[in-house]
């Protein structure tokens, strides 16, 4: 009668066997040498052929709005060599708002980490308005770090639409953080255009932070046309919370068209939110009252005759 071989001899037969095959390794417990090393490639090179593989999935053109969170996360963990592909994908998505929040995202990034490297590939964008969101976002990410810098080189850009565009949003972005710095170089651009629209800019982001302090400011200004611009946007915030000390400032502009001008933007907010507070300053500047009220007069005539409700009112104001 034949015996069946037992588990342990089976093991012990196959290791031999192996053993016999593979000569050039040891088949017993221990460290396993190669004759020749075993080269690995880098885990980067992994990363990038597996975002490179995700592209098409994570960002195409049926990404939706829905979906733009992932594709946001994503564009911010690209490695450097997937970044131009990217760009790719989003100038071809058919929506104009994702293609803009995209670059946005992705031009921010890339200016951290090389700045001359998405300089150029914002230039070569293709669609003017495309172009131009690409480079507001690399000189946003400029500005954060070296605003000065950002601020010289927009003074570069041959095209007038770039530049007046991104010195704007610069600036306005500036006089959020660095009013004074804001406002020093707003003042300082030769280009009398430029200076007005640069000074606009700086007055928007100025009167939301400070309104007194941007009317201070306002009245400095020696030219007529710049002070009327940063005084009005002054006084018509001021009209919103403070109506009363709007239609004062706009009284004590010593320029007869300045003061034309302001008087008006005063009333015209105002008298359609509360007419009666229009009326009350009104009757209590009598003394004060000249020409240059004349517009502003007609701007309240025209609240009286067109709401009947706010006119309702005017007889227990004058009670």
């Amino acid at each position: 009668m034949t015996t069946a071989p037992s588990a342990s001899m089976l093991c012990v037969a196959a290791l031999g066997m192996i053993a016999g095959l593979v000569p050039s390794l040891d088949w017993r417990p221990g460290t396993v040498t190669l004759e020749t090393p075993m080269r690995l490639p880098a885990a980067s090179q992994y990363l990038v052929g597996a975002e490179a593989r995700r592209a098409d999935t994570v960002l195409s053109g049926h990404t939706t709005e829905s979906e733009a969170p992932e594709v946001d996360g994503w564009l911010r963990r690209l490695p450097p060599g997937g970044r131009e592909g990217a760009l790719r994908l989003i100038l071809n998505h058919p929506a104009p708002m994702l293609r803009q929040r995209w670059l946005r995202v992705l031009f921010v990034q890339w200016t951290a980490a090389s700045r001359p490297e998405a300089l150029r590939a914002a230039l070569a964008v293709g669609s003017p308005s495309l172009r131009l969101a690409a480079l507001d976002a690399v000189l946003e990410s400029w500005g954060e770090r070296d605003a000065r810098g950002a601020m010289t080189y927009a003074l570069t850009l041959t095209d007038p639409m770039q530049q007046s565009y991104v010195m704007a949003r610069l600036l306005e972005r500036l006089a959020q953080s660095e009013p004074e710095v804001g406002v020093a170089w707003a003042v300082a651009l030769k280009d009398p255009f430029q200076r007005s629209k640069a000074l606009e800019q700086v007055a928007k982001a100025r009167v939301l932070r400070d309104p007194l302090a941007c009317l201070k400011w306002g009245r400095r200004v020696e030219d007529a046309s710049e002070r009327r611009v940063i005084l009005g946007f002054a006084v018509a915030h001021l009209s919103q919370r403070e109506p009363m000390r709007a239609f004062d400032a706009a009284m004590e502009e010593p320029d007869t068209v300045s003061r034309r001008e302001l008087l008006t933007v005063a009333f015209q907010n105002v008298s359609f939110a509360h007419l009666p507070t229009a009326l009350t300053w009104l009757r209590t500047h009598q003394a004060k009252l000249d020409v240059t009220l004349q517009p502003a007069l007609r701007v309240l005539g025209a609240t009286l005759a067109n709401d009947r409700v706010q006119a309702a009112q005017l007889p227990l104001l004058a009670g």
